[in-house]
């Protein structure tokens, strides 16, 4: 076993998700910032994308774990493939009410009676649905009636989507468009950089028991790096194969030559060379269908009055890609009241795909990814106040945060030596941000 030859404590590079080797990059650390921003100011629904094996599920126990607090409690919801009703039943047996009523208008009031109470109560509750691009698109769509109550103008209930990047792509089904305005903070969580690899692979070798510079050679970790490009779940994968592979080599430190065996996979028999059958072959294949067609529509194949007939597909065009971590949505105006026993079928929009066409005049489109932002004034002054961090200051001000603009901040606050750390009556200045200059990430 590679665990004794390395001396190792435990698997350093476990798949499993496990808080013990928690390692949380600039990404994860703005990620849990929003999510903390979010749910504090009661957004509605909120949304975490991210691609498989960037750390969503540590994200989520990390949040779990560090949201444990008085008026606070977090449902979270591993299994999203199931319809309304039964999510109905699910959040009525966790609130400890009763589940026994008929159908979903009976469901959705006792729910509802049941947010009411505990808004009252003080009790913020957070419903965390992981792996949402599962969820199915009609329980999506009704969804929505949870968040349709409102009690002085704030929610009783938030609703935290994790999901895949294709998540938001669901959501820009017709069907799907008010759901999609309603998302107050959309966070994206990008790959780990070069450093924070290292440093990722070296606190987690670390935790085992090991020093990460008597495992591996600077080139094979920097082969390890290279090839998982920034993906947490990647890294684990491949450098527990390389592990094993170093071990069957008896091998201390790794070099890189047996990361390179490793990422070659095990190497195919050649069959033997055939190229002259191939192109004879390759021939017989080209010309044959060509006589089919001359015999069978000659006049059709060539004719230049037949050819621009053929139809050519639109293409939908594609607007500018817009990268971000913490994104606040502008929210569609709130509902405050609801009839569940209303046909569904007279207020369902029509199923008429609308790929490449603008929305209807009837229908409002759906807000732009930077909608929610404002340009911030030259320069905004704010005062600490009870409850108030660094971070959230930034992200009200001026609608995103990431470590660039807190160096910003803080050139203008020389007062200010941690930023974690700020005084309630201090005076912060935020300077202007101007249009075009580099955010970090």
């Amino acid at each position: 076993m590679y665990l004794d030859f390395y001396h190792f404590e435990e698997k350093p590079f476990s798949i499993s998700p496990d808080l013990k080797f928690l390692f949380l990059s600039s990404g994860h650390k703005e990620a849990l910032t929003g999510l903390a921003y979010g749910v504090s100011q009661r957004k509605g629904f909120m949304a975490v994308l991210g691609e498989f094996g960037l750390g969503k599920t540590t994200l989520i126990q990390t949040f779990l774990k560090e949201g444990i607090q008085d008026n606070l409690r977090i449902i979270p919801l591993f299994n999203p493939n199931i319809s309304f009703e039964t999510l109905l039943k699910f959040l009525c047996r966790e609130l400890g009410l009763p589940d026994e009523p008929e159908g979903q208008p009976g469901l959705l009031n006792q729910l509802l009676q049941g947010l009411s109470q505990a808004y009252e109560a003080g009790t913020n509750i957070v419903l965390v649905i992981d792996e949402a691009q599962n969820m199915p698109e009609d329980t999506l769509e009704n969804l929505r009636m949870v968040s349709n109550l409102e009690i002085a103008s704030e929610k009783p209930i938030q609703i935290v989507f994790i999901g895949q990047p294709e998540f938001w792509e669901i959501l820009g089904h017709h069907e799907l468009r008010q759901l999609k305005q309603r998302i107050g903070v959309r966070i994206t969580l990008p790959p780990l950089t070069q450093a924070e690899s290292r440093d990722y692979i070296a606190f987690r070798i670390g935790k085992a028991g090991g020093q990460v510079h008597s495992i591996f050679t600077r080139g094979a970790l920097e082969k390890i790096i290279h090839q998982a490009k920034g993906v947490p779940g990647k890294i684990n994968i491949l450098t527990t194969n390389v592990l094993i592979s170093g071990c069957e080599h008896s091998q201390k430190p790794i070099s890189g030559g047996i990361v390179n065996t490793v990422i070659r996979g095990p190497q195919r028999i050649k069959s033997r060379n055939y190229f002259p059958w191939k192109i004879t072959a390759l021939g017989v294949l080209l010309i044959f269908p060509g006589f089919l067609a001359w015999d069978r529509f000659p006049n059709f194949l060539f004719t230049r009055e037949n050819t621009s007939r053929l139809p050519v597909k639109n293409q939908e065009p594609t607007g500018p890609m817009v990268t971000g971590k913490v994104i606040e949505e502008q929210s569609a105006p709130p509902v405050t009241a609801i009839n569940p026993n209303q046909d569904r079928e007279s207020r369902r929009p029509s199923k008429q795909s609308t790929t490449g066409s603008p929305p209807s005049a009837e229908a409002p489109a759906p807000s732009p990814i930077f909608s929610g932002l404002k340009t911030p004034p030259a320069r905004a002054v704010r005062v600490v106040k009870e409850g108030d961090n660094f971070f959230r200051m930034v992200l009200e001000v001026y609608g995103f945060s990431d470590a660039a603009l807190w160096d910003h901040v803080r050139k203008s606050n020389p007062g200010i030596r941690d930023i974690t750390k700020i005084r309630i009556g201090e005076k912060i200045i935020f300077p202007e941000w101007k249009e075009g200059e580099p955010k970090s990430g």
